[in-house]
């Protein structure tokens, strides 16, 4: 959608749309046949997701498109390793952030509503906001002596991770990144 309304031309935008959707089969292809676990109850499991999820069945997808692009005559970007670079890590990060989320929260069921702990993940939530702005926005910049340093986000992320458990940890780490992204541009 987003390459049919810009000025791309139609058949571009097929053609990156079909690699999307062609990374995104390849990719659940390939987690099939390894015995992937939907749950993400391992680090092998997350591990398995980011390689064969993320960073092979993207790489094969960007390829794919970027070589029928280049061979299908239409104009491509100038720096044509820059964009199948920046096309593979926005994608890849995208399985590794949200594609866990997405799992977790379509998974497991959460106990922290049901036993009353719901201000504990309001004020963890809150906390991580808070920490985000202080490490990634500069907040209270005058006031702490030494900068903050971004691994002081592992906090609040193992806090939540030991008193709550995946669901709300993959929130919170997806909250930290965004925050992390946003600061960074």
């Amino acid at each position: 959608l987003i390459h049919a309304i810009t000025c791309d031309s139609l058949w571009e935008a097929v053609i990156v749309a079909s690699g999307d959707v062609l990374q995104a089969f390849f990719g659940a292809w390939l987690l099939t046949r390894s015995g992937f676990d939907l749950r993400l109850q391992s680090l092998h499991g997350y591990l398995r997701l980011i390689l064969l999820g993320g960073i092979i069945s993207v790489a094969f997808g960007a390829l794919v498109v970027s070589a029928i692009l280049q061979f299908s005559g239409l104009p491509i970007h100038e720096h044509y390793f820059y964009g199948l670079r920046n096309w593979w890590m926005s994608d890849t990060l995208g399985v590794i952030l949200i594609t866990p989320l997405i799992l977790t929260w379509w998974q497991t069921k959460g106990n922290w509503h049901k036993t009353g702990r719901m201000i504990e993940a309001l004020l963890l939530l809150a906390l991580t906001i808070l920490m985000g702005q202080i490490v990634f926005f500069d907040w209270l910049r005058n006031s702490i002596v030494h900068a903050p340093k971004a691994y002081w986000m592992f906090i609040p992320i193992t806090w939540v991770a030991i008193r709550f458990g995946i669901r709300e940890a993959t929130t919170a780490m997806v909250v930290v990144a965004v925050m992390g992204l946003f600061g960074a541009v």
